[in-house]
């Protein structure tokens, strides 16, 4: 049951890891059936019920239509995995973790990144907003990034943007940039727990002795306030609607062309926003990095004749694929698949069936538990049990508990899923032991 195949009267739905009496499909069968879709319409292990509208952890391509609510709010929410020159024995040794150390660790890195809802962000010297909405990391001066990192950034951190919402939002851009966000992002310090392919560990150049951060952050509030207000245009001039949360036009209409390209400003805001996080971390660090790669799973890719929409899905392209960069061509391109924040991660690369998919894979494990209805109490026992001897910077807030191992699937799980179908193969596993999230103290 791994794999399942549905038919509707126009595409199949493929579902992988998917129990349909636990996750409702109804979402992906309903875009399944529209005219212009392309078969399949894809449900990956990570899928997440919904009210309406497409869930998360699908994937969907169609020919004629584009839809403004169909990849999540926070639009190019993504991973940016990096070494830093920093050896992970300073930290983590003989199976013990050390705390005095990590808890330091935390507050260099507060001296430059806004962690803290109080704190006051270091002043960028050279950065246009306007400019990075329209051009991404290629906006920005060349000591915030390399020409070497911007080569593992998907679509080179760059996509064709423009921005015609108001002086509020562009404010709020300039407010939020960089900042980690809420909700599940964070920064999660890691080492190298286990190597299971060799040979693609050493074309990634992963040392086993570093330290690797993993940054989790998306577009935030200009995301948001992009999609909340196509999404309202598209429910007025609708040409075809699923439900009341998913409304589609003519990717050639006007209103689909604007959207079109203020969502790749919203991603744009995104790419750049960790470029910007990571040279702030290597500053607050005194330290050196080197980026492995960053990808989104919230995003519109626009090809020829075709447009996918991923929601809570990654690009991963097979070995020898055209479209990718030198680096990547003999074992294509590599991906993270994380469970919680303090679980364990996998370093992946796509498998023998991952054309099935679209070329996309699982951004995760999934959440097991809403959010909504998570147990969020500070004396919750379990919290400690589940979270080991990981350092957490904001361990006693409901942010924290909210985002528990205990809420969301079993990574291990997920990965026997990908392998068995197919779709992924492990290189390396990656362990946490300092995770730093957003908030109030």
């Amino acid at each position: 049951m791994v794999k399942q195949v549905y038919s509707t009267d126009n595409a199949e739905v493929h579902t992988y890891g998917v129990n349909p009496t636990e996750i409702p499909i109804d979402g992906l069968l309903k875009v399944a059936r529209l005219n212009g879709t392309v078969s399949p319409v894809i449900g990956l292990s990570d899928l997440s019920p919904v009210s309406g509208g497409f869930p998360n952890g699908g994937t969907f391509v169609s020919e004629e239509y584009v839809a403004a609510n169909a990849v999540g709010m926070d639009i190019n929410c993504g991973f940016s995995l990096s070494e830093l020159d920093i050896r992970s024995a300073r930290f983590h040794k003989n199976g013990k973790l050390n705390e005095r150390k990590i808890r330091r660790l935390f507050e260099d890195v507060e001296k430059r990144i806004p962690i803290h809802t109080s704190r006051v962000r270091p002043k960028l010297e050279g950065i246009s907003m306007q400019e990075v909405l329209y051009h991404g990391v290629q906006a920005l001066p060349s000591e915030y990034i390399s020409p070497e990192d911007i080569a593992q950034i998907e679509y080179q951190g760059s996509l064709d943007g423009d921005f015609d919402l108001d002086e509020r939002t562009l404010k709020l851009a300039s407010q939020q940039f960089p900042t980690i966000g809420g909700g599940n992002h964070f920064i999660d310090f890691v080492y190298v727990d286990k190597i299971f392919d060799q040979e693609a560990t050493r074309n990634l150049d992963i040392d086993p002795k570093k330290v690797y951060v993993l940054i989790h952050t998306g577009s935030k509030g200009v995301g948001f306030e992009v999609n909340k207000h196509y999404n309202e245009l598209f429910k007025q001039h609708p040409e075809v609607q699923t439900d009341q949360a998913l409304s589609f036009l003519q990717k050639d209409h006007d209103l689909a062309i604007k959207y079109l390209r203020a969502l790749n400003a919203a991603a744009n805001f995104a790419f750049a926003s960790r470029a910007v996080l990571r040279n702030q971390l290597e500053i607050a660090l005194d330290t050196e990095s080197r980026l492995i790669r960053d990808s989104s799973h919230n995003l519109i890719d626009m090809n020829e004749n075709t447009i996918t929409h991923r929601k809570g899905t990654q690009i991963a392209f097979p070995e020898q694929d055209e479209r990718l960069n030198e680096r990547d061509y003999k074992f294509g391109t590599p991906f993270i698949v994380p469970g919680s924040m303090t679980s364990e991660i996998y370093l992946c690369l796509p498998g023998q069936n991952i054309s099935e998919t679209h070329f996309t894979v699982n951004h995760g494990s999934g959440r097991k538990v809403p959010r909504e209805i998570a147990d969020k109490r500070h004396h919750d026992p379990k919290f400690k049990q589940a979270t080991g001897n990981i350092v957490l910077n904001l361990e006693k807030t409901k942010l924290a508990r909210e985002e528990a191992p205990y809420n969301y699937r079993d990574v291990g799980a997920t990965m026997k899923d990908l392998e068995t179908t197919g779709l992924a193969a492990k290189v390396a596993r990656l362990q946490p032991f300092g995770v730093m999230i957003m908030g109030k103290k």
